[in-house]
């Protein structure tokens, strides 16, 4: 079985940091923390996502959006396509903001709908086409609402991260790369550990 977690985000400078891009910060983090760089080969950009390679396991793939939100499905789509991935060959982890949950709250789970998240509405059409249903596809959802904050999402989707949303992704990140192995073992054990209640 492979994994593909799949983290979300923007391209270019103005939307480097934001609330919306927390998906590929979380990707990029794993990336670079101590002893994992020698670990992970870029091998190019395709697709509109930039897909790595990540030596830990040879069935784990991480890749982050090197295109734009609402195309989302579309590189991935193309990925799965040109790498000949079925959708009983694979388990696919995004990793996305969430406007609905605080911050320092995230979720795990299977399936379910976007609340208009555009991401993954892309990833939902696309995918279909591929014979994949939403059920198939796991999502680690963030949360980015500041408590009390009761405005709409596109308020404050593209402003900066926190001190504190920056914690989250190092926390987060952290405990991704110190459970990646049980992706294989046991999944179910992945995600009550994921989805355990952190302390920043």
């Amino acid at each position: 079985m492979k994994y593909l977690i799949y983290g979300l985000g923007n391209q270019g400078e103005l939307y480097s940091g934001t609330k919306h891009n927390i998906g590929q910060k979380i990707i990029e983090h794993i990336i670079q923390m101590p002893g994992n760089k020698d670990k992970v080969n870029i091998l190019k950009t395709k697709f509109g996502v930039k897909i790595t390679d990540f030596k830990l396991d040879s069935n784990l793939n991480l890749i982050f959006s090197d295109g734009f939100m609402n195309n989302s499905g579309l590189g991935l789509f193309q990925y799965l396509q040109f790498y000949k991935i079925k959708k009983n060959d694979v388990k696919i982890i995004i990793i996305h903001d969430d406007s609905d949950q605080f911050i320092g709250n995230w979720k795990l789970l299977k399936g379910g709908g976007s609340s208009g998240h555009h991401g993954i509405n892309s990833i939902h059409s696309e995918l279909k086409s591929g014979g994949f249903d939403k059920s198939d596809i796991f999502r680690l959802k963030i949360g980015i609402r500041e408590i009390g904050n009761r405005q709409k999402s596109e308020t404050f989707v593209l402003s900066k991260l926190s001190k504190e949303e920056e914690l989250i992704i190092l926390s987060l990140g952290k405990k991704i790369i110190e459970n990646i192995n049980l992706l294989n073992l046991n999944f179910d054990k992945f995600q009550t550990i994921i989805n355990s209640k952190q302390t920043l």
